[in-house]
């Protein structure tokens, strides 16, 4: 009876989320270990950053100098080019900025110089949780990333993966773009992500590579399904390993009663996470060591 209500206290805390955070943390070691993901280089970055700022003044920058950068990069004939406009970055002009080429910018709130054919996305200015199960589409409703890879012609499934980060996407200061002082196809092709970093205009956030500005976590988002390398994750297999492993792992330590197997099982599922995640894939996590040490302490008691 023990080992049963312990197990039943696990499914219970399982399922009210009290092992998340223990879940985030593994997903952490698991990136740690296998290190940075090579990119295809199809996502790179453009930061307005401490070196944009000292070429021009700001922030708030100047609309015509913020605009001159935005349309370089686009004359350079990238897939698309993705500008994420925080409220106070640019000081408005009375000048209509037209977009050319396949732009999306996004924000909490539209700026008024910008033309009304130019696209537009609205997003929260709630923080990003880089640990979130990723939707790019659903119900008809889509995200900035879902839309910004249907531009670059690439398919946004309505799947549920994690990101899988790379640790470093190719990346280039706003400073070097003043003036269009860069190689001639340095952005064709790719997805060019602008986002703006000084002046405190950047929410930082935790990932398992360390802090970067949030908005890098929507351009590994879609660096990881432009690379379709999108880590498996599904609630329901979880609960399925758990029961899985519950089920066998009573049936052994009801009859060996031995704390070595104990240890050599949590060794395995150690073994088992690690090869999964090199192929995109994770297996639950602290559910399924649970229901390893969930089976023991049944097996103690039958």
């Amino acid at each position: 009876m023990v080992g049963a209500g312990f197990a039943f206290f696990v499914v219970l805390l399982g399922t009210f989320g009290a092992f998340e955070p223990l879940s985030h943390a593994w997903q952490g070691t698991l990136f740690a270990i296998r290190g940075e993901r090579e990119t295809s280089q199809r996502v790179v970055s453009v930061t307005l950053d401490d070196d944009f700022a000292d070429s021009v003044e700001g922030p708030p920058f100047a609309q015509a100098e913020f605009t001159k950068v935005i349309d370089a990069i686009a004359d350079d004939s990238p897939d698309v080019v993705a500008v994420y406009l925080p409220p106070t970055a640019v000081k408005p002009s009375k000048d209509v900025f037209k977009c050319s080429g396949r732009m999306l910018f996004y924000g909490p709130k539209r700026p008024t110089w910008l033309d009304r054919d130019c696209g537009w996305h609205g997003v929260s200015e709630e923080p990003i949780d880089p640990r979130q199960t990723v939707l790019l589409g659903s119900g008809g409703r889509r995200t900035a990333e879902g839309r910004i890879l249907e531009m670059a012609g690439l398919k946004a499934e309505n799947a549920e993966s994690l990101t899988n980060f790379s640790g470093g996407l190719p990346g280039i200061s706003g400073g070097n773009l003043v003036g269009k002082n860069f190689p001639s196809g340095l952005f064709s092709g790719r997805i060019v992500f602008v986002t703006t970093t000084v002046g405190g205009l950047a929410n930082w956030t935790e990932t398992p590579f360390g802090k970067v500005p949030a908005e890098v976590i929507r351009a590994e988002r879609v660096a990881t399904a432009a690379d379709n390398v999108g880590i498996f994750n599904s609630r329901f297999l979880e609960q399925f390993l758990f029961l899985l492993g519950l089920a066998a792992g009573a049936w052994v330590f009801g009859r060996t009663r031995n704390i070595p197997w104990l240890f050599g099982a949590t060794l395995l599922w150690g073994v088992l996470e690690l090869t999964a995640f090199a192929f995109e894939i994770t297996l639950g996590g602290p559910m399924m060591l649970m229901g390893i040490w969930s089976a023991f302490f049944i097996g103690l008691t039958v």
